[in-house]
């Protein structure tokens, strides 16, 4: 994520310097990006197998991200010894839960 976010900004600076206008890349963050990037317009209501698509596509690249926090978790928490926890891993907690919620959440609603 960290690396789209920086290749986002690389692609804007290099824009600047050559005297173009700035290419904004965006990656879909919700099950309604995914749907309405599938072409569905207006006021028609996606079918219910693009939204478990979406949903699916969401859901495993949330468990990637979840799989790797834990790991970086796992490693920090070894590393620094009994009851020591760095701010950097405490964030890192705090985004594998919010992860672990919003992959409840999609489960939930089929």
């Amino acid at each position: 994520m960290k690396g789209v976010k920086y290749l986002g900004l690389i692609l804007c600076i290099a824009g600047f310097v050559r005297g173009q206008a700035p290419v904004v890349i965006s990656q879909p963050k919700t099950t309604e990006d995914i749907v309405r990037q599938s072409g569905i317009q207006g006021n028609a209501r996606p079918e219910p197998n693009a939204i478990v698509r979406a949903d699916d596509e969401l859901n495993l690249k949330d468990s990637a991200e979840l799989l790797r926090l834990a790991t970086a978790i796992n490693d920090e928490l070894r590393k620094n010894g009994q009851g020591v926890l760095s701010l950097k891993t405490l964030k890192k907690v705090e985004d594998a839960e919010r992860i672990s919620r919003a992959i409840k959440q999609r489960m939930k609603r089929r």
